[in-house]
């Protein structure tokens, strides 16, 4: 498996896990008023803007390591 493709792999995980996010925050928000949907899903956004950061590396890795292969 390629540097590219771990970092595709990782990337659509992170945005998976953006979705979930924004749906639980849109449930969280009708269903009980007054809760702070963004503090209660920190962990989670904490987890997908890691996997994105990651991901956006492991993009500038690969893009390096082609050029250097040329």
């Amino acid at each position: 498996m390629t540097i590219s493709k771990v970092s595709n792999i990782i990337s659509n995980v992170a945005l998976v896990i953006g979705i979930l996010i924004v749906i639980k925050i849109g449930y969280d928000r009708f269903s009980m008023p007054g809760i702070c949907p963004i503090s209660s899903n920190g962990n989670l956004m904490k987890i997908g803007i890691a996997m994105l950061i990651v991901s956006v590396v492991l993009s500038f890795v690969s893009d390096y390591y082609k050029k250097r292969n040329k």
